[in-house]
């Protein structure tokens, strides 16, 4: 490499992104550099779609690269490909979501994703929740990394023949990720843009809670086939999966339907299935209910226990609902191909 160019390289790799504030080299965005007979050919990309901010960010360039006395600079800016690199290789992509936390989210999606898998499916797991990750609880991988490839690439864990990825995966579990939400949207783009997910049928993408910087971020840069919301059958809960769908609508990603989670207990002596909560399916009237899940010991168990219910699951309540879940996303798999 021409020693101008190197130097070029590291003077714009300092900038920061406009948008997320990162640095133009830390995100990989400067594409290509060119010095010939001292003219400069420099094109980079960025995330920032607002076109006042890309010449913002085109005067700190051209101040950048005073010092060299170029007689021309051919500058190109152009909008990276958020949804690409990483995850050209998937198929679908879809979110398991439901605007309040505590409601089974994590658990469900784990289980979604071992029940396509043992369907035959090749399937991805994205922990997207920063602040809270509990994959790598559901999947007993605390502790264990993922391995890092050639230019910085994240080779995603895999296990239960699932591929997977959290920020619990990268920190410590005990440590507090104090993040403000440009850097959290950047990590998340990160996990999709610099992870080697490979051909996938299915990338599941598990939401946190909230309308926040994740689900702007997501839904702005990356192209979501539809989304499934956990709700269950409390005011409190309800009130944020109503104000989550109507971000879906907003951003035009399909919802697909309500996953309805403890919404009974079965004694184990007498068999009698009691609801747990009064019914309030009248604020979701309009919604498609995809399936209705008990509250099970055995699936408790299995979270605490690292072992994915639905492993070693041929039968049962639990199995037919999750079935019905993955019987939905399979039609949409199959009727794209």
């Amino acid at each position: 490499m021409d020693e101008k160019e190197k130097k070029v390289r590291e003077i714009i790799g300092v900038l920061q992104e406009p948008k997320l504030k990162w640095k133009i080299e830390d995100l990989q965005l400067l594409r290509y550099v060119k010095v010939e007979e001292n003219v400069l050919w420099l094109t980079i990309e960025l995330i920032a779609n607002d076109l006042k901010l890309h010449e913002q960010f085109k005067v700190e360039v051209e101040d950048a690269l005073e010092p060299f006395n170029f007689t021309k600079i051919n500058l190109t800016l152009r909008k990276a490909n958020t949804a690409g690199e990483g995850i050209e290789g998937v198929r679908k992509v879809f979110m398991v979501g439901s605007g309040k936390g505590g409601v089974g989210k994590s658990s469900i999606a784990v289980n979604i994703a071992i029940t396509l898998s043992k369907r035959g499916y090749r399937v991805g797991l994205l922990d997207a929740d920063i602040y809270g990750p509990s994959i790598p609880l559901l999947l007993n991988l605390a502790g264990q990394k993922p391995r890092v490839l050639d230019n910085d690439v994240l080779e995603p864990i895999f296990i239960h023949n699932i591929k997977t990825l959290s920020i619990g995966n990268l920190v410590p579990s005990e440590a507090a990720v104090s993040w403000r939400g440009q850097l959290v949207s950047g990590t998340i783009l990160q996990f999709i843009r610099k992870t080697d997910w490979g051909f996938l049928d299915f990338l599941i993408i598990d939401m946190p809670p909230g309308t926040g910087d994740v689900q702007l971020t997501l839904a702005s840069e990356l192209k979501v086939d539809g989304a499934m919301m956990v709700s269950m059958e409390q005011e409190l809960v309800i009130e944020d999966v109503v104000r989550s769908i109507a971000q879906l609508d907003e951003k035009n990603i399909p919802l697909l339907g309500i996953i309805n989670n403890m919404t009974s207990f079965c004694c184990e002596k007498c068999g009698h299935e009691q609801t747990l909560f009064t019914s309030l399916e009248n604020r979701l009237e309009n919604v498609n209910v995809i399936a209705n899940l008990p509250m099970d010991k055995d699936f408790c168990l299995a979270g605490n226990s690292g072992k994915p219910y639905m492993l070693n699951q041929h039968s049962g309540r639990l199995f037919r609902e999750f079935s019905k879940i993955a019987d939905t996303l399979e039609e949409l798999l199959v009727c794209s191909s």
